[in-house]
């Protein structure tokens, strides 16, 4: 009787140790975790910023493409209308 209580206590002293294992691996897992959202939400803020530079660049290129444009027309209109 005396054997079986002492194998019982040595499982739960080894099952105790397995977990506080366990939870020191889930702890560090969890805080490697938020580390790599932290540099996603970073990462995610930078694309962000580069889309919105994107955007403002390409209006830009649109405006001077469209002023571009006025200025042809208006340069083959008075040739058209200039006496010869």
């Amino acid at each position: 009787m005396q054997s079986e209580l002492e194998s019982a206590q040595q499982a739960v002293d080894q099952e105790k140790a397995r977990r506080a294992e366990l939870e020191e691996r889930a702890a560090k897992l969890t805080s490697e975790l938020q580390k790599a959202d932290g540099q996603r939400i970073e990462l995610q803020e930078k694309l962000d910023q580069a889309n919105a530079e994107i955007k403002r660049l390409n209006s830009e290129l649109q405006q001077a493409g469209a002023t571009q444009e006025g200025t042809e027309s208006q340069s083959s209109d008075s040739e058209s209308t200039s006496p010869r």
